[in-house]
């Protein structure tokens, strides 16, 4: 069944040719009857998106980041952990990582050549390698070695599985993640100030490290 899913993404990517911007699509997966509404941006698919504000719903229990919610068209969305590791279990596929820095409104992207999640026994561990891009590799650079988020478990305000003995990362306004003690790297903040790029700011990018807009993207190699 995994293997039809992916073969239902590279058939939309094909018959378009990579011509549209924003390509709707739904996808079936193992288990459920409901299909999955989908964007592929050039070929992309989106997992996440976020723009803060008062408005964000990233303060989730496990199971919600499990399944999914949000609105792929809207200004929240989670793929869903689950769907991401059914997936991700077969083929190669790389992940693209775009940010929006607060301070200066510009753009930069982060890009790696594997990407793949662990299953739910894992606590949808992830793990990423061949970097490449202008926005500095968030996952693996940090001031600490406590703060590299890339081969660590997933973790939410019900489910604490961070290395943060004082707590849980979750608590600091910091939304689901792959959180160390804790990170980084952070994209589900709930809090307009909360989502964060640390390399942005470790690399002299911009003066801090928060991010204003975020989204998240997965492809086929």
């Amino acid at each position: 069944m995994a293997t039809f899913l992916v073969e239902i993404i590279e058939r939309n990517m094909s018959l378009l040719d990579f011509s549209s911007d924003y390509v709707n699509v739904n996808l079936s997966f193992p288990n459920t009857t409901q299909h999955v509404a989908s964007i592929l941006i050039g070929g992309w698919l989106i997992i996440q998106k976020n723009v803060p504000d008062t408005g964000s719903i990233f303060n989730r229990f496990w199971i919600d980041y499990r399944n999914g919610f949000g609105d792929p068209t809207g200004k929240y969305f989670w793929f869903g952990n689950e769907k991401l590791y059914q997936l991700t279990v077969t083929g190669n596929w790389k992940l693209r990582v775009e940010v929006q820095s607060n301070d200066t409104g510009k753009w930069y992207s982060a890009e790696y050549a594997s990407f793949r999640l662990g299953n739910e026994a894992s606590k949808y561990a992830i793990n990423l390698s061949g970097f490449t891009g202008d926005a500095g590799d968030a996952f693996n650079v940090a001031t600490y070695p406590t703060w590299v988020t890339n081969g660590m478990k997933f973790t939410t305000i019900d489910n604490d599985n961070d290395n943060w003995s004082n707590g849980t990362c979750t608590n600091d306004e910091s939304g689901g993640w792959w959180w160390n003690q804790c990170g980084t790297s952070g994209l589900n903040s709930f809090t307009s100030e909360g989502n964060s790029w640390g390399t942005l700011q470790l690399l002299g990018l911009t003066p801090t490290r928060y991010v204003k807009s975020g989204r998240m993207m997965i492809k086929k190699n």
